[in-house]
């Protein structure tokens, strides 16, 4: 533990909660990562139809040096638009600053805030900033400001971003890429790069020897196809049925899971070469990786894909695109790397994983990821980047 140990806002724009359980389970991860070494008070607020107007529910949990304070408050009624906004703004402002206020009574005063994604925590970290006169430090994780994904836009969101970032003494991002994209937005000028970070007392290497006649493959994800390109794996799949023993497990859910798995029945692959297993556990996932022969990931852009840590902390190969941070993760002792949307490419790195799939040493990815990746590594650097940032504010 550090000499030095200080009292940390975690406020998320994402966060595992009641509704979304796998909402910004990297920032969880993160959260753990930063309480080996401070007092991490994490704060995220979500609406919620149950709940009355102006009410608010607050969860809490407490591990360690780890608060979780996760508040959901009523959803609007108003139906003229402007109203509904402004009320919306409020009650989650409302609902930020009642965790902010309890997690200082339990917790003590905090020594820095730490936001991650900047929209929509920004709403109501801006006057929490004006209040407390403590630095501030961002992790952005949202691909919206790369233009593959343009999802950055609206007046209103790009101001209070804007506004937030010219407060930060530092912002950290998981891609090069997505450092570049927000300097084109005037969203930082200080810019790292931080890991992900994993438990590997959940992801560790526990891989089976796989029977060369049959090979498995896992995707996990949230499943957006926009994003994740499924469809193209999914078409990749059709085209390689045919030609050798190789099945797909794919975890997760959302939205366009019945499309998806309505498009592998048309294709005639669904329940016979590739399966939906639906949302799963940490733990659950880690078990299907032991059982799996590589991770494969067919992505249009990413930023530093957690399921790719995983995998590789549990000893896997991984074939997946140039894009994001995969390039720097990815290298020819532990997979294969294909261009976006490039169907031929994908079916090839398949087939000669498959052939070669003796070559990769899974304690060797093991050993390499667990270095950059534990929760101790990240927390580490994460320790490091608040007494910098402190000590440069004479803190």
């Amino acid at each position: 533990m550090s000499a030095n140990q200080k009292h940390i806002l975690f406020i998320a724009s994402w966060y595992p909660n009641r509704n979304t359980p796998a909402l910004g389970n990297f920032i969880q991860q993160h959260a753990h990562a930063a309480a080996i070494n401070n007092k991490i008070s994490v704060i995220f607020a979500a609406s919620e139809n149950d709940i009355p107007e102006e009410k608010i529910e607050i969860v809490e949990n407490h591990n360690g040096n780890l608060s979780e304070y996760v508040l959901y408050f009523g959803k609007t009624k108003s139906f003229l638009p402007v109203i509904k906004q402004l009320k919306k703004r409020d009650a989650y402002k409302n609902a930020i600053q009642k965790g902010v206020d309890l997690a200082i009574k339990k917790n003590g005063a905090p020594d820095l805030i730490h936001v991650h994604v900047i929209y929509p925590a920004a709403i109501a970290v801006l006057p929490l900033l004006s209040k407390y006169k403590i630095p501030l430090l961002i992790s952005e994780h949202w691909s919206g400001y790369l233009p593959e994904d343009g999802n950055y836009k609206g007046l209103i969101q790009k101001n209070i971003s804007k506004h937030l970032a010219e407060k930060a003494n530092h912002i950290t991002v998981v891609s090069k890429r997505m450092e570049d994209a927000m300097k084109q937005h005037g969203l930082g000028t200080s810019f790292s790069l931080l890991h992900n970070a994993v438990d590997t007392t959940i992801f560790h290497n526990q891989h089976q020897t796989t029977d060369n006649k049959h090979f498995q493959l896992l995707h996990v994800s949230m499943l957006v196809d926009k994003e994740k390109n499924i469809s193209g794996l999914l078409n990749v799949m059709k085209s390689i049925s045919t030609k050798d023993e190789i099945t797909l497990k794919i975890i997760g859910d959302g939205p366009e899971r019945k499309k998806h798995e309505e498009h592998a029945k048309q294709l005639g692959i669904l329940n016979k070469t590739v399966f939906f297993l639906g949302y799963k556990s940490p733990e659950d996932i880690a078990t299907e990786m032991g059982k799996s022969a590589a991770l494969i990931m067919f992505s249009n852009y990413e930023g530093m894909p957690v399921t790719i840590i995983e995998a590789q902390c549990c000893g896997l190969p991984v074939i997946a695109t140039r894009t994001g941070s995969i390039p720097e993760m990815v290298n020819d002792s532990n997979g294969i790397l294909v261009n976006p949307n490039d169907e031929a490419a994908l079916e090839m790195a398949i087939i000669k994983l498959k052939e070669n799939l003796s070559n990769y040493s899974s304690n060797k990815i093991s050993s390499e990821a667990n270095a950059k990746y534990s929760l101790s590594a990240v927390g580490k650097t994460l320790d490091n980047l608040y007494q910098t940032t402190l000590l440069n504010n004479g803190k």
